[in-house]
């Protein structure tokens, strides 16, 4: 049982270690997402294409910093079991008893861990798809005005004499 739990506690720290670098790409993907957010602020027309571009913008930062929140939460998860696996070994020692609540601790921890990193993952997904959503969005706002002319000029066409 020992030799388990003792698998279990690296298994668990290799995973904190696995989650602890998603946060600095989540980081970095904030970064840039803010930075899109910003540039699409500043450089937006006041049209429907630009509060496509901004509302794309933010709805890919907000979806990041939710997915920055749920692997937080599955990191703090993970080391709070890892700590009270811990603690219930050092106070009763390395009996069975001990063991089998230290393995019961550290496997609910696993189980939050992966559930918030899941919802994590999604919301990372939920993102991509949203900006790409935003984006087609915008792109059909965008050739509108051209869609328009066509129409605006088609009734002139109508109206012009046929040849004979």
């Amino acid at each position: 049982m020992k030799s388990l739990v003792d698998e279990k506690m690296k298994n668990v720290e290799a995973e904190l270690s696995a989650l602890k670098s998603q946060l600095s790409a989540l980081e970095e993907a904030y970064k840039k997402a803010d930075k899109v957010l910003e540039d699409a602020i500043a450089t937006a027309t006041n049209d429907a294409k630009g509060y496509a571009d901004v509302q794309a913008a933010e709805a890919q930062k907000a979806a990041i910093a939710s997915a920055q929140k749920l692997v937080d939460n599955a990191v703090a998860k993970l080391e709070a079991s890892l700590d009270a696996a811990n603690k219930k070994i050092d106070e009763n020692g390395n009996n069975i008893a001990s063991l089998i609540a230290a393995n019961v601790i550290l496997t609910e921890g696993v189980q939050v861990a992966q559930k918030r990193a899941d919802e994590a993952y999604a919301l990372a997904e939920t993102a991509k798809k949203l900006a790409d959503a935003a984006q087609a969005a915008a792109d059909k706002v965008r050739n509108l005005p051209t869609k328009l002319r066509v129409v605006q000029m088609l009734p002139m066409r109508l109206l012009l004499p046929m040849p004979s």
